[in-house]
């Protein structure tokens, strides 16, 4: 995995949670420092960087030989 792939996860990852109020209280303003350092170097490697979380989609995981049983 290269950087810019890993800055995407985690913005997405951090965009989630604070979607899903997993994020709340003193841990808000580090959280939004670690968004904005993340934002701005996926803006250096010019990589679009999606604002709304509702446009961020859940991957559905893919049904296995198991599930079907």
């Amino acid at each position: 995995m290269d950087e810019k792939q890993f800055l995407i996860i985690a913005l997405q990852l951090v965009e989630v949670s604070l979607a899903r109020g997993a994020i709340k209280g003193e841990e808000l303003e580090v959280i939004n420092q670690m968004r904005n350092y993340i934002t701005d170097k996926l803006k250096d490697m010019q990589e679009p960087v999606v604002e709304s979380v509702g446009e961020l989609k859940e991957e559905k995981p893919k049904d296995t030989k198991e599930d079907k049983k």
